[in-house]
Formats: C-alpha cells, sequence, structure tokens
C-alpha cells in the first residue's frame, strides 16, 4: 500500500509499525536512506514506487545511479528517506559542488521535499538538475533534510566528465 503526498516529484510508502523504543541520545527521527544521480527518464516513468507488477514487496524504481555525470547531460536526483517517528514540518535540497581554485563551489541545487512530513512512512523524491556546467573532476552530490529544529545529511562523490 502507499499513498502519494500533494508535493510535486514526492510518493510515499507505509513501511509498518515504528519502533517504541528509541536508543537513549538517539536524536534522528528522520534517516537519509539513498541519494542518487541518474539519467532522465525521456519516457517520464521512472522515478516511481511499487513500478514492478507482482512484486511482494514495496519497491522504488530509479534509473541505474551513476557515479560519472557527463558534461552536458542532464540528470536526476532521488532521494529516499526513511520518516521513523517524526510528524511535522520538513524539507530537503540537494547540491552538486566542487572545488575550484580552493573554494567550494555550487554547480547546481534545487528541492527534493518541503511541506508536511508524516511519521512511519518512506519518501522516494526526485528534482531533475540542470545541465552539467563544463566543470571537468572531482564533485559531491550531498542532500540535506531538515524536519523541526533537526537536520540530516549525506554525501555522494560523483566525477564530471
Amino acid at each position: 500500500m502507499f499513498a502519494a503526498l500533494a508535493l510535486a516529484a514526492v510518493t510515499a510508502i507505509s513501511v509498518g509499525h515504528s519502533p517504541s523504543h528509541r536508543s537513549p541520545g538517539s536524536q534522528s527521527d528522520m534517516v537519509i536512506t539513498s541519494l542518487t544521480a541518474g539519467e532522465a527518464d525521456p519516457d517520464g516513468v521512472v522515478p516511481t514506487v511499487n513500478g514492478v507488477p507482482g512484486a511482494g514487496v514495496n519497491n522504488w524504481d530509479i534509473s541505474i545511479p551513476v557515479a560519472v555525470v557527463e558534461v552536458g547531460g542532464q540528470y536526476v536526483y532521488a532521494l529516499t528517506v526513511h520518516d521513523i517517528d517524526y510528524t511535522g514540518s520538513c524539507s530537503a535540497m540537494f547540491k552538486l559542488t566542487q572545488m575550484q581554485s580552493g573554494k567550494r563551489v555550487t554547480l547546481d541545487s534545487g528541492e527534493l521535499l518541503g511541506g508536511t512530513c508524516q511519521g512511519d512512512l518512506v519518501y522516494l523524491t526526485s528534482a531533475a538538475g540542470r545541465p552539467v556546467p563544463n566543470a571537468p573532476g572531482a564533485a559531491t552530490l550531498s542532500a540535506t533534510v531538515h524536519f523541526g529544529s533537526n537536520k540530516t545529511s549525506l554525501k555522494v562523490p560523483l566525477t564530471i566528465e
């Protein structure tokens, strides 16, 4: 079973009962479970949730994640977040950055999630990025999720060719 939220490019699926006991000192009610860059689907079918007919489990369907992005290529950045037990306002942003002459430069950025999140759901959200600029070399794809007064982040290394 899944429920779509009234947010662009966001799907949420129920994952069952949240644990009633948290570890002492645990502060993260939302956890990023994946962050990927993949080719944009010209048919607009992926990303999607439960796109595999007959599957016995909830599943997410995205373009195959890549570690090398091409100059001028356009990619979709997909994020999955497990909202363990937080309900309230939340947002998520992505950034594609690169070190240039000793300074971190943002090559692309955008919103992945915004609105109200509900505990005990897993969110799959995505955003189309701008064409990759002519900046060959190491880069970093990062996402940050803000929820209440907390935040969680994940960084993924990429190479621009």
